[in-house]
């Protein structure tokens, strides 16, 4: 049950790239303590800019839109310090390798509530499997495979709003730990989907809300998720740190060790998982 229950902890938090050194990038937004991106006294005028004109500058912050297609195949590597629900907390590693849309590899290894946690997910075209723990693989529906896959969510969001799925609006500027912000309101059909928030001064994302479907207590979590540490990696800005707030409290911290493009994987990497016999499984 635990171990289900953390499977869940984890799918929740990890919905929320080349070859060559991580350089820095030309800004770093700093990260003291809690930020919140809400309407408050540190609002000023809005700024006249289009949100056509805020996004299109924050594409050219993250590296230029012809540049976001080598973030399709690659791999990472996160260490996640959250808790993931009441009584469930933990350290975790993360490593994905990827050839998107059609094929991801997620091994997540840790120790939550005392229990050890090795959960390999492998989505392969049509077919997904989860294995815990080096049991048995288990059959996995095929939604969505390229979704919570970084830094190609990341940037993928970027050219979605530059699309007609939503209707956009700037808000008042903000301030989001001391430095001015612009907010991009998301709405579709009249409902408001999210906010996107962009430093003025070098355009990158620094934060973003929206709400989240949570069918483990049959209603909506509000999530707002920070982005700090910014790096360059093969003509990219991405961000580092990346911090995770659900209704008002700090759901996890995760630090990006590696990232690292590729032109091809070798298509065994996505293999169905294999059982490991007693003595590997120690």
């Amino acid at each position: 049950m635990i171990l289900h229950r953390i499977f869940l902890a984890s799918a929740v938090l990890l919905t929320c790239l080349g070859c060559g050194s991580n350089e820095p990038a030309q800004f770093n937004p700093p990260t003291k303590g809690p930020v919140e991106a809400t309407d408050s006294a540190d609002e000023r005028t809005a700024d006249p800019k289009t949100p056509a004109e805020v996004i299109e500058a924050a594409i050219e912050a993250h590296g230029g839109e012809s540049t976001f297609a080598k973030a399709n195949i690659g791999q990472t590597t996160m260490t996640i310090d959250g808790a993931f629900q009441p009584g469930m907390s933990g350290q975790f590693t993360k490593f994905d390798i990827f050839d998107l849309p059609g094929k991801h590899k997620r091994t997540v290894k840790g120790e939550a509530q005392g229990q050890k946690l090795d959960m390999n997910v492998v989505i392969n075209g049509d077919e997904a499997w989860m294995q815990m723990n080096g049991g048995e693989p288990t059959l996995l529906p095929v939604i969505n495979p390229g979704q919570g896959v970084y830094p190609n969510d990341n940037l993928g969001v970027l050219l979605a709003l530059k699309g007609s799925d939503f209707q956009l609006s700037v808000g008042l500027t903000h301030i989001i730990d001391g430095r001015p912000v612009h907010r991009i309101r998301m709405e579709t059909g009249g409902q408001w989907v999210g906010d996107s928030f962009f430093d003025e001064e070098t355009h990158l994302l620094v934060a973003s809300k929206k709400k989240l479907s949570d069918d483990t207590i049959g209603e909506s979590r509000a999530i707002e998720t920070y982005y700090s540490d910014y790096k360059r990696v093969d003509g990219l800005n991405l961000p580092m740190s990346i911090r995770m707030v659900m209704d008002g409290e700090t759901m996890a911290t995760i630090t990006v060790t590696e990232v690292k493009f590729m032109d091809e994987i070798d298509d065994g990497v996505f293999a169905k998982p294999v059982v490991r016999n007693e003595r590997e499984a120690e």
